[in-house]
């Protein structure tokens, strides 16, 4: 999912949900989050690249307040799976009701304390024996999407900006993750962490922080739940996210 920025609020926005590498894969079911104070579910359109694949996967009817959307979909046959090239199989529209300078995160996850648990899994065709392969929320590479209303938020290293890499490890993570960024030159930073709410956990300002590597530990205990959080840094008009997975 993508990054939105300069969202105005009133507007629409579309979200689409891409995949790659989506080889031999017999069904999936998720979760997506969002913030409902800041994006007003409108639909879900784009379908027809997945056989199967309708509104009806889907449990919209109830993603109006909720702030969260579950799907599952299965193919019409398990053998030998469906593969489609990297693209788009579906895409959120939302309206922008939160003012200016608030912020969503939109996520994949599972809600495990429900009935039925909704668990994140992909479940593939795989080896030479066709046996089936499931894929948790650990095993895949997933984009979370961001709207940022009114303002412009960098995920990625600009040219020119002071931070020349951010990396966490392990991602996702069970006990402790470390946190490691470089600074080109000497800076003031800010690191923090917030939940998918935009609700800040932990934060941290240090002062004339010098040029180079260097390294944050953030301990499990700093988390009140599993699930999606994320970790920004912030130095002069720089400011880097990346998202991490509680287990």
């Amino acid at each position: 999912m993508p990054l939105v920025d300069e969202a105005a609020p009133g507007s629409n926005k579309l979200i689409p949900v891409s995949v790659t590498n989506f080889d031999s894969v017999v069904s999936m079911q998720f979760v997506i989050r969002w913030n409902p104070e800041v994006l007003k579910y409108l639909t879900i359109d784009r379908f027809g690249v997945l056989p199967s694949f309708t509104i009806s996967n889907f449990n919209a009817q109830h993603a109006l307040d909720s702030g969260y959307v579950k799907m599952m979909w299965e193919a019409p046959n398990s053998f030998p799976g469906v593969s489609v090239i990297d693209t788009t199989i579906f895409r959120l529209r939302f309206n922008v009701v939160g003012a200016d300078t608030s912020s969503s995160h939109i996520y994949f996850t599972e809600i495990v304390n429900s009935f039925p648990a909704i668990e994140f899994e992909v479940v593939q065709v795989a080896g030479p024996d066709s046996s089936l392969v499931a894929h948790g929320l650990e095993d895949c590479s997933l984009q979370n999407g961001f709207v940022a209303v009114g303002y412009t938020v960098a995920t990625n290293e600009p040219d020119g900006g002071n931070i020349k890499g951010l990396s966490i490890s392990p991602n996702p993570f069970s006990e402790s993750t470390h946190i490691e960024y470089n600074l080109e030159q000497k800076a003031d930073v800010k690191a923090l962490v917030s939940d998918a709410t935009g609700r800040v956990l932990f934060q941290k300002t240090i002062l004339d922080n010098p040029a180079g590597n260097h390294q944050l530990t953030l301990d499990k205990t700093l988390f009140p739940a599993k699930g999606a959080y994320f970790f920004t840094i912030q130095t002069g008009s720089q400011n880097l996210t990346r998202s991490m997975i509680c287990n």
